[in-house]
């Protein structure tokens, strides 16, 4: 599986926007096998050797979906903030506050939200 999913991103690397659905380079159909196949690789790899856990990615990939719904809520914010400020196009500092805001936020929000 790990080497089918290397040469899948060596031959044919592919990029997606997820929030717009949208194809950014390479081939829509592959980018979905690839994707298919390296979160295979991921999930083998972190039960065969979960030393490598070090950073907590398990708690990311329990908690998914209070994440991924959130972090939009995040940036959505940030960007309106922004916005009113008088920043016109998405620049560092929004960028960084958003991180920040999301490192912090998402964690304790997957704590109390449970789905």
């Amino acid at each position: 599986i790990i080497s089918i999913t290397l040469i899948i991103y060596i031959v044919s690397p592919s990029a997606v926007d997820l929030f717009y659905n949208k194809l950014v380079s390479g081939n829509y159909f592959i980018w979905m096998i690839h994707s298919v196949f390296c979160i295979i690789t991921i999930n083998y790899l972190f039960r065969r050797y979960p030393m490598i856990d070090v950073v907590g990615l398990k708690y990311v990939g329990r908690d998914s979906m209070i994440y991924f719904v959130i972090h939009r809520l995040i940036i959505y914010s940030v960007q309106s903030f922004f916005i009113y400020l008088g920043y016109g196009e998405i620049n560092i500092p929004e960028f960084w506050t958003a991180l920040i805001l999301s490192i912090i936020i998402l964690p304790v929000a997957a704590k109390y939200i449970k789905v």
